[in-house]
């Protein structure tokens, strides 16, 4: 009998010792988030902040394309692009803003002359004042290509696409970047370094430098006031067509007409440089004719 007894004690603490008297639904204890670091405590959540390639959206290209002028007219009346060398002898500005979502700018180049000359750009023309009327210049092959020009890639253009990201500095609102590389066109090298606003990436200053570190120019950015588009608009208003006619020997004469503001004077340019007539006989040299009434602009190589 004490023989049996003490077998089935010893079953009991076999079994006992086995875990068999565990308690199945408790759950193991979760490690406390203050006792976490690095990797684990990204698991629950906590954000690590960006470093690096990281801050420019992983390369210049990104930054290129957050600095296209209809996406920052978006959030700004207008943006101005100061251009100048580090002497301050040559500088010149532009001033962006949308007509109709299209780009438009109104450029100043106060070291040409005395007085500041005021030109722009809208749709397919550049424009400046003669007198006491608006000049629209149209190149005629990237009319005929369906072509139209644009000044929305203009700021981004001061960005470099290629080369190699030296530095990435986080100064809390701002992030400075410098680049170097070699120019495509010329193999020239170049070291620049931008300021952007942290945030957007909006470009705010570039200095360009030349692989000796010598300055060639700064540009600063600054989003301003809106512009009164009205001499833009207004002109469309009332307009009047003009025909440019390249005249050809032995083939087929060039014509294309357009319809412009009828206050504007409308010069062709094409890539050779002819001569300008208003009649088909070569007779009558180009002047301007005034405004209102639509006229035809012959062009030939030959001197009438």
């Amino acid at each position: 009998m004490k023989k049996k007894f003490f077998t089935v004690l010893l079953l009991i603490v076999l079994l006992v010792s086995a875990g068999c008297g565990a308690n199945p639904t408790e759950k193991p204890q979760e490690p406390s988030t203050e006792d976490m670091s690095g990797s684990a405590a990204a698991a629950v959540g906590e954000t690590q902040p960006k470093t690096g390639l990281a801050l420019i959206g992983g390369g210049m290209e990104y930054v290129r394309e957050q600095n296209r002028l209809t996406k920052l007219l978006k959030n700004a009346d207008s943006i101005t692009v100061r251009w100048r060398t580090p002497d301050g002898e040559y500088g010149s500005y532009s001033t962006y803003f949308l007509v109709d979502n299209e780009v438009a700018v109104l450029s100043c180049d106060a070291e040409e002359s005395a007085e500041p000359i005021l030109a722009g750009r809208y749709k397919q023309y550049s424009l400046y004042v003669s007198g006491d009327h608006v000049v629209a210049q149209l190149y005629i092959p990237d009319y005929l290509a369906g072509i139209t020009p644009s000044c929305d890639d203009e700021l981004a253009d001061y960005i470099a696409s290629s080369g190699e990201v030296q530095s990435v500095t986080d100064n809390g609102d701002t992030v400075e970047v410098t680049v170097c590389g070699e120019e495509t066109q010329d193999g020239e090298a170049y070291r620049n370094t931008y300021l952007l606003e942290k945030e957007t990436l909006r470009l705010m200053k570039a200095t360009l430098r030349q692989g000796d570190g010598n300055v060639s120019y700064e540009i600063t950015v600054e989003q301003g006031a809106a512009i009164d588009p009205s001499p833009y608009v207004k002109a469309w208003e009332t307009t009047r067509k003009v025909t440019f006619c390249y005249l050809s020997e032995g083939g087929e004469d060039q014509v294309v007409t357009v319809e412009v503001p009828a206050t504007w004077e409308v010069q062709p340019q094409y890539n050779s440089t002819p001569n300008f007539y208003l009649d088909r006989d070569l007779t009558i040299p180009y002047q301007y004719p005034g405004d209102g009434e639509s006229y035809t602009i012959y062009a030939s190589d030959a001197e009438g």
